[in-house]
C-alpha cells in the first residue's frame, strides 16, 4: 500500500511555511486485515513566530533598513514596506518577514511566519518589527534546534 500527501510545517506546530510530499509505503503482508489508509496527522491551529524572535533592541521606524549597498536587500525590504504602509498592514507593529535577498520577481514576505528557509538564503530575512534580520540563533530555534 503507498499513499502520499502534502504537509505543511506551519500546519504541524513550526512556525514556517514549508510544503512537503511526504510518500508512505507499507508491504500489503504488514497491514492489518482491517486497514483502510495510512492515518495522517491532524492539522493544528497556527502558532506565532513571535516566541522565537529576540526582542527587538530599539523601536524601528520606516527608515529602519538594511545598508543601501548592495541595493537587493535595501530596495526589497523599502519596497514591501512601503507597500505594507500604504495598505495599512503596520509593518512596525505586526511582523512581517521579508525574503530581501532575493531579486523582484521572487521577493515574497509572510505576517507571523517565515518562508521556507534554504541555503539561498543563508542571511535569513527581514524582521519587519525589529528593523533588522533574523539572527543565527533565530533561525535554528526555527529548524527545531
Amino acid at each position: 500500500h503507498v499513499d502520499w500527501k502534502v504537509l505543511d510545517t506551519q500546519e504541524h506546530g513550526v512556525p514556517q511555511s514549508r510544503p512537503r510530499v511526504y510518500i508512505v509505503g507499507v508491504l500489503k503482508t504488514a497491514l492489518p486485515k482491517d486497514f483502510q489508509s495510512f492515518p495522517w496527522p491532524e492539522k493544528l491551529p497556527l502558532i506565532s513566530i513571535e516566541p522565537l524572535l529576540e526582542e527587538a533592541e530599539r523601536k524601528p521606524t520606516m527608515n529602519t533598513l538594511p545598508p543601501s549597498y548592495p541595493t537587493t536587500p535595501y530596495k526589497g525590504v523599502k519596497e514591501v514596506m512601503d507597500a505594507l504602509h500604504k495598505a495599512k498592514q503596520n509593518p512596525l507593529c505586526r511582523t512581517f518577514l521579508i525574503d530581501i535577498d532575493a531579486s523582484p520577481k521572487f521577493r515574497s514576505y509572510m505576517e507571523d511566519r517565515v518562508m521556507c528557509m534554504t541555503k539561498s538564503s543563508p542571511s535569513g530575512f527581514w524582521i519587519s518589527s525589529r528593523g533588522r534580520r533574523m539572527t543565527v540563533d533565530e533561525m535554528l530555534r526555527l529548524q527545531g534546534m
